[in-house]
């Protein structure tokens, strides 16, 4: 895995793998929880805080969450914005700052 590592894997009695989580490798700063029926709980914490099973106020103040249930729409949906950003930023910012994997 590039970016993530797998921190904890919940199981039925019976073994079957209903939920996994992990977080960013480089600076522990994102995580995830997805479920076997598609869902999925993206945080990403700045201003200092981390992943870990601390909570407070502040932290949570700190966190940007979101909620996906249909990801395969959401990653449609971002391509589209970084399609609407490479037709209307200059090239050289849309090569900076929008397409850095390229």
């Amino acid at each position: 895995m590039k970016h993530f590592k797998i921190t904890k894997v919940n199981k039925t009695d019976e073994g079957e793998v209903i939920s996994i989580e992990v977080a960013d490798k480089e600076f522990n700063e994102t995580s995830v929880s997805f479920k076997w029926d598609g869902c999925i709980d993206y945080r990403r914490y700045y201003n200092g805080f981390k992943v870990d099973d601390e909570y407070s106020e502040e932290k949570a103040n700190n966190t940007d969450y979101i909620h996906i249930c249909e990801i395969d729409d959401m990653i449609e949906k971002l391509q589209e914005i970084k399609k609407i950003a490479q037709e209307n930023f200059t090239e050289d910012n849309y090569k900076t700052y929008w397409n850095k994997s390229n």
